[in-house]
């Protein structure tokens, strides 16, 4: 997947440039990279979110509920719309 850093500069970049689905390509690769992080995931939801795309959303919010668990909980609390994707 590369190296974690690298990948969310890039995404970062793909953000600045309105590439959503590029971003959230990046993001990707950062978590599956690293994927001790929650932040990345949060930062895929919100990309997701923005963009409108479900499958992205789903696939983050999936991996959260697997390893971060707590901090879905959370997220779920403060943005139940988010609950309809999160299964």
């Amino acid at each position: 997947a590369g190296d974690p850093a690298l990948c969310t500069l890039l995404a970062e970049a793909l953000h600045a440039t309105g590439d959503a689905v590029g971003e959230l390509r990046a993001l990707r690769a950062a978590h599956l990279a690293d994927p001790g992080r929650a932040f990345t995931l949060v930062q895929m939801v919100w990309r997701a979110v923005k963009a409108g795309r479900d499958e992205d959303l789903q696939w983050a919010l999936a991996r959260m509920r697997d390893a971060f668990p707590e901090r879905l909980d959370e997220l779920l609390q403060a943005r139940p719309f988010l609950r309809r994707l999160a299964g």
